[in-house]
């Protein structure tokens, strides 16, 4: 095994909760809690958020978007660059034809529109807290 092999001196890892007793809830179900809000809300707005990073976050989101016949726009710079990236690595699936760049959105109502945002951790100037306060010229 790797972590057995020489050269490997020490391991550093971190993980959200891991101090508190009890399991987590499976990526699984928070693919079905996804498409529950999505039924729960339709003919309203949708703004996500999750980790740029999170490329299955975003997977499952862009699932529920396209099953519920939502066209998906990213907010922020890193969610845009990484959706790109992943799509051009055959990591993330989402149809051409779903994706929209976010200056582009004006044609769309609000109940046909998912956006995939950066700022889950609340940062004061995140794509998200800016459409928060209202500060966002796309929405």
């Amino acid at each position: 095994s790797l972590a057995t092999g020489d050269g490997i001196r020490l391991l550093l890892s971190d993980s959200t909760n891991a101090d508190e007793h009890g399991h987590s809830s499976s990526e699984r179900a928070v693919g079905r809690v996804l498409y529950e809000l999505f039924h729960q809300h339709e003919g309203r707005r949708i703004i996500t958020t999750c980790f740029a990073s999170h490329i299955h976050r975003v997977q499952q989101i862009a699932d529920a978007a396209i099953a519920f016949d939502r066209t998906i726009a990213t907010m922020g710079l890193s969610m845009g660059k990484n959706v790109r990236l992943a799509r051009e690595m055959g990591l993330l699936d989402i149809p051409s034809n779903r994706l929209r760049d976010i200056a582009e959105i004006d044609d769309l109502d609000p109940a046909e529109l998912c956006i995939i945002s950066t700022g889950s951790q609340g940062e004061p100037f995140s794509a998200l807290a800016l459409m928060a306060a209202g500060e966002n010229k796309f929405i």
